[in-house]
């Protein structure tokens, strides 16, 4: 751009003639030899000429062209391409052409310039460019005011409306399409340089831009536009290929819903030729191997599509054997081990079965398909074919669905269970719960008829277990994938059932729900809570009542709706003090303490920051107004928790931080003062269940940590918890010794005064803990504990 600024100013003090040959210079940059730099310096070089007023009016003829192609220019380089620069830059040119010549000059060239303009302001892939041309078109319009439909384009199509891509794309340029000057040129466009497009993303646009035009243009669209796409799609470029099988399907969509306006049938409309081509598209395809390696996987998503928008059209073709030959294409995608694949074929698979298997005569092809796909759910050996078919299963409709409802309910609970085999098959249980749903919705209207009471408690009770799978594998926690369709299939069942037949939520169905969504909605991951916070929202305040809500009226104060529904669901720190408060309902208090000591005891600063501060802030505020009551009842949730775990070190691990952090929070100092409670007796004989035999090193260093806050009580455990630290003095590893004696040393600092063993040599026992190096041989370090031990006042562990 210096250049080209350099060029401006040193030009404007040349004689015209020597000016004129500069410009000529500057035209020789725009051929096919040279690279994008040339192109992209001489656009900014005629930008800043026509800006002074230098590029004489002679010279547009020769100008304008260059321009217009500049606008478009977008060369292929690998895996993106090269032009957005170039494009940019020529938007500038067409702005500086606003306000350097009178309109009478620009007269001629204005509506190539404004349709390129458009072409670039409505489907450019970059931001940058869709703004500069919505720029340049507004500057045109302003100062030229000959453009065509100007300001009524500049209204919908302005520097912000732009800017996404998706509106751009769909909504503005169907808009700027209903002006016959600009129709034409914009399919032409996407004809000729999208649908091929080297993106992805642009190739689907397209082809959804497509179908909003054709209402504009259905003629062109059938004499010249298919016809270009079926030749492209016999293309051996896949770019090529994949855009017009998408494009295709769109267009016959489209033509479908405008000829049943008209009354009249789309095969009719669309003629032989055309009917040739879809009927032989797949078939063709099969011939070619188009299905096979890399590209063959965006061919069948492509065919998928075409398969669904062909079914929406509801053409009638020659024979029966098109339609076969699609199921068999789609059964295939179903079993396909690539997410993307199975998802297009499942979209498609209930429009082409309710289009042409619909009839009573189908009814055994119906069965046969049923019976196919619970077969491959149920025996398969790979765990994408079992997704697939789980999938297909939720999508069938509802005329297929209704007549095996138990069998294929049965197979999909029976998909959900664990066994040694399926046990790291997280993804396929997640998609049996997604069928469950989608089939729940289907048959919605059935409920308590066809879809009976007994099968909507068997999937309430597949959503209950699924909030319970936390299976691990090496990405982690996958369990949350089963755990966040349980929460969306508990909240769409429940919405259905209270619609259609709210005598099925008794009671104690209700509070499991509620206690279920309530505890995913304080546990540790982001995602998850955010996604539970928000159905728990919309179970309280659906539009019909939810019945039989447990303490109802005192949970809508601790939510209140104005306040809820700007609630930023995301963040710990605005979710965690409100689900805490739901611990003083008896329904709620298990599932939520287990869900805060997961979070309280977790790995994540912020989550044990914001969790723990809400639990502690909660017990001090309850301790304060009802007592010490309240916390023991807690408490003795807590322990429960522990009870119930044992040996589980997703809980235990956690527990074990809870715990410490609980001890030290001050919030159950009457508890561990008062020589006659036996909740810490009880809790420390769990502990010590917990690490006998342990080889965890972390878990053992959470247990250590865990045990020397037991030197605070004022009772027998507090020896206990001593020959237990005393024992871990002398562990075969070092790292366990000295962490051992750095946690007794802080405690005994802390708490040592008033510690129940013999204090009064608590200055010799501090002074032995930290002058020792525990992490000598394990018989240099055994005569010091023992010393330890004997003054401390407590027995000397023997073997």
């Amino acid at each position: 751009w210096s250049a080209a600024k350099g060029v401006g100013r040193v030009t404007g003090r040349l004689p015209q003639e020597l000016a004129d040959e500069v410009v000529g210079s500057v035209l020789e940059l725009f051929n096919p030899r040279e690279g994008d730099g040339a192109w992209h310096g001489g656009c900014l070089a005629l930008a800043e000429l026509g800006r002074r007023g230098l590029l004489l009016p002679k010279r547009l003829p020769e100008v304008v062209p260059v321009v217009l192609k500049a606008l478009v220019y977008d060369e292929p380089r690998g895996y993106s391409s090269v032009g957005s620069h170039i494009r940019d830059a020529a938007c500038y040119v067409c702005w500086s052409f606003a306000r350097a010549y009178e309109k009478d000059v620009l007269k001629p060239f204005v509506n190539e310039i404004a349709y390129t303009l458009i072409i670039v302001t409505c489907y450019d892939r970059e931001i940058n460019c869709r703004r500069a041309a919505s720029a340049a078109f507004q500057e045109n319009v302003g100062r030229q005011g000959t453009f065509p439909h100007g300001i009524d384009i500049l209204t919908v199509a302005d520097f912000f409306a732009v800017s996404v891509r998706n509106n751009a794309y769909l909504n503005i340029s169907p808009f700027i399409a209903q002006f016959e000057e600009y129709t034409v040129p914009l399919i032409d466009h996407l004809l000729n340089r999208k649908v091929d497009h080297w993106d992805c993303v642009v190739r689907d646009l397209t082809a959804k831009t497509l179908h909003n035009l054709t209402p504009k243009a259905p003629d062109y669209m059938i004499t010249t536009v298919l016809p270009k796409l079926f030749e492209k799609a016999a293309s051996i470029d896949l770019n090529s290929r994949h855009g017009a099988v998408l494009s295709i399907g769109e267009i016959v969509h489209s033509l479908s819903i405008i000829s049943k306006e008209h009354n009249s049938k789309t095969e009719t409309v669309l003629g032989t030729p055309l009917m040739d081509f879809i009927e032989n598209l797949v078939p063709d395809f099969r011939q070619k191997y188009y299905f096979r390696g890399l590209g063959g996987e965006l061919m069948r998503q492509a065919c998928c599509d075409f398969i669904e928008k062909c079914s929406l059209a509801s053409l009638n073709y020659s024979s029966n054997d098109v339609i076969e030959d699609w199921l068999n294409l789609l059964n295939e995608c179903i079993s396909y081990n690539v997410p993307n694949i199975q998802a297009a074929a499942i979209n498609a698979l209930p429009v082409l079965l309710t289009t042409h298997f619909s009839s009573g005569a189908l009814v055994p092809k119906q069965k046969e398909i049923v019976l196919k796909y619970i077969h491959e759910l149920l025996t398969a050996s790979q765990q994408e074919i079992r997704m697939g078919h789980a999938l297909a299963l939720g999508a069938l409709p509802k005329f297929i669905l209704e007549p095996s409802l138990e069998t294929i309910i049965d197979s999909l609970i029976q998909s959900t269970q664990i066994t040694p085999v399926t046990l790291k098959w997280a993804e396929s249980r997640r998609d049996a719960i997604k069928a469950l749903t989608s089939l729940s919705v289907t048959t919605a209207d059935e409920i308590g008829r066809t879809l009976t009471k007994e099968n909507v408690w068997k999937i309430y009770d597949v959503f209950q277990e699924g909030l319970k799978d936390y299976t691990q594998d090496k990405r982690g926690d996958v369990g949350a994938w089963i755990r966040e369709a349980s929460v969306l299939g508990l909240q769409t069942l429940t919405l259905k059932v209270v619609e259609k037949d709210p005598t099925i939520l008794n009671e104690d169905l209700v509070a499991k729900i509620m206690a279920g969504v309530a505890q995913q909605a304080v546990e540790k991951i982001d995602r998850s809570r955010a996604l539970a916070g928000r159905v728990f929202y919309s179970l309280l305040y659906n539009d019909i009542p939810i019945p039989n809500i447990q303490d109802y009226v005192e949970i809508i104060k601790i939510f209140p709706k104005e306040i809820c529904d700007d609630l930023n669901w995301n963040s710990a720190a605005d979710t965690f003090p409100k689900f805490v408060e739901l611990l003083q309902f008896p329904a709620y208090t298990y599932n939520v303490m287990m869900g805060m000591i997961c979070s309280v005891g977790g790995m994540t600063e912020t989550l044990v920051k914001n969790s723990s501060s809400s639990l502690f802030a909660y017990f001090k505020k309850e301790k304060k107004c009802k007592g010490t009551a309240e916390i023991d009842r807690l408490c003795e949730v807590a322990y429960t928790i522990f009870k119930n775990h044992q040996k589980i070190d997703r809980i235990t691990v956690p527990m074990f931080r809870f715990l410490e952090k609980l001890f030290g929070s001050g919030c159950i100092e009457h508890t561990l003062q008062d020589h006659t409670s036996d909740f810490p007796k009880k809790v420390l004989k769990l502990i010590l269940v917990e690490i006998a035999g342990c080889k965890d090193v972390y878990k053992l260093v959470d247990g250590v940590n865990i045990l020397a806050q037991f030197i605070q009580v004022k009772s027998e455990p507090c020896q206990s918890a001593l020959v237990q630290l005393s024992i871990l003095l002398c562990h075969r590893q070092a790292y366990i010794r000295k962490s051992t004696a750095a946690v007794m040393y802080e405690s005994l600092l802390v708490y040592g005064d008033t510690a129940n063993f013999n204090t009064e040599n608590l200055d010799e026992i501090m002074q032995v803990l930290s002058s020792t190096n525990w992490e000598d041989t394990v018989e240099a370090v055994k005569p010091v504990r023992n010393k330890l031990c004997e003054l401390m006042g407590i027995r000397v562990p023997v073997p």
